[in-house]
């Protein structure tokens, strides 16, 4: 009786313990209850692990889902699909190339030439095509002789930057290419049984028909003055006096330049000769139409007071040049009779036609 009653209060407690523990067991309970001497339920240690780092074998209680083995694994959890690293094969190495730029080079010119940096240049990138670029050309002056850089600038949609350095260089233009020119022109414009004072009268026209004043214009020398006109036809008064002394000079007729003397601003313009004296010759137009070709000291008078609003129009240094007709008193007869100074029609301007070449020749027969 005593045996079954110690038997009985010593299994009681271990069913209780086995009751609990099996139903935290099935339920997934990662913990397992211990019943301590004071009757407080406390946490063990999971999976059996005694406090020495050894494993205690068979004491071991399986926890968890249906055929886990009771122990905690050491795997690493599975990395969700968005974060995986990518396969080798789908990586897409960075664009580090810039783009090539073509078709800028070094570059010889006269001065005053115009220059078309963009002519001929492109820029291209193996991942975006062609791309734009820029050009910075502000060190450049064309009207100074000496040798410039221009720098081409290209950018892709990496941020790679493509950079090209070249060098204009800026010369006089060689005689022999103005006189060129020159030729040209008059072989459209001259015929060879003219006199002298109708070659004259034809370049005069030809020039006044046929460049533009602008009110601006290189003035290093005569030979840049005339080679800017005849290759933009427009300029200011010393491209017209530039223009008729490379003309002139071409036609076999004597010439010289005149500067003027006084006033705020500078003319310039021509003596001429063709074999009765020395007379004026301008080419610049003016507002008041007047006939300024082969005029006399006289009329140079009488222009610059009927230009009253440029003072000293025509006043210059006589003792610098030979004596002009009508510098001691106008002659009865001569060239400028004939195209007479005064406001009004021009010479030729009711008979103009376009002569072979494009040349505007007046009073073309």
């Amino acid at each position: 009786m005593i045996l079954a009653i110690f038997i009985a209060i010593t299994l009681i407690p271990a069913l209780i313990v086995y009751s609990s523990t099996s139903s935290r067991a099935q339920s997934g309970s990662a913990t397992v209850a211990a019943v301590t001497e004071d009757g407080a339920d406390d946490e063990a240690p999971g999976t059996g692990d005694l406090p020495n780092g050894e494993d205690s074998g068979a004491g071991d209680i399986a926890i968890g889902v249906p055929g886990d083995t009771g122990r905690v694994s050491d795997a690493a959890p599975p990395v969700p699909a968005d974060e995986a690293t990518p396969d080798a094969g789908d990586m897409t190495p960075p664009d580090t190339d810039p783009p090539v730029i073509s078709g800028a080079s070094d570059q010889t010119v006269f001065t005053g030439d115009s220059i078309s940096y963009r002519n001929g240049v492109s820029a291209f990138d193996e991942v975006d095509g062609a791309v734009g670029f820029t050009v910075d050309s502000s060190a450049v002056n064309i009207y100074e002789i000496g040798e410039y850089e221009v720098t081409y600038s290209a950018v892709d949609s990496s941020g790679n930057t493509a950079v090209q350095t070249v060098v204009i260089s800026v010369i006089d233009p060689d005689t022999d290419v103005v006189y060129e020119m020159a030729d040209n022109i008059l072989a459209g414009l001259l015929r060879p049984e003219m006199s002298l004072l109708e070659k004259a009268q034809w370049i005069h026209n030809w020039i006044r028909w046929n460049i533009t004043f602008t009110g601006a214009a290189e003035k290093t020398n005569p030979i840049n003055g005339a080679y800017t006109g005849f290759r933009t036809r427009q300029g200011d008064c010393f491209t017209f006096y530039s223009i008729a002394e490379v003309l002139l000079t071409r036609a076999g007729i004597p010439n010289m330049r005149v500067t003027r003397v006084g006033g705020y601003s500078s003319h310039y313009w021509n003596l001429i000769n063709v074999g009765t004296g020395w007379y004026h010759f301008d080419a610049t137009p003016t507002r008041e139409r007047v006939n300024n070709f082969m005029f006399t000291s006289v009329q140079a008078e009488q222009f610059t007071r009927m230009i009253s609003q440029v003072p000293n129009y025509y006043v210059y240094d006589k003792s610098l040049y030979p004596p002009v007709v009508g510098d001691d008193a106008e002659p009865e007869a001569g060239p400028a009779a004939r195209f007479p100074a005064a406001r009004g029609g021009y010479p030729g301007d009711a008979d103009r036609r376009r002569m072979p070449g494009g040349i505007i020749r007046a009073g073309a027969r």
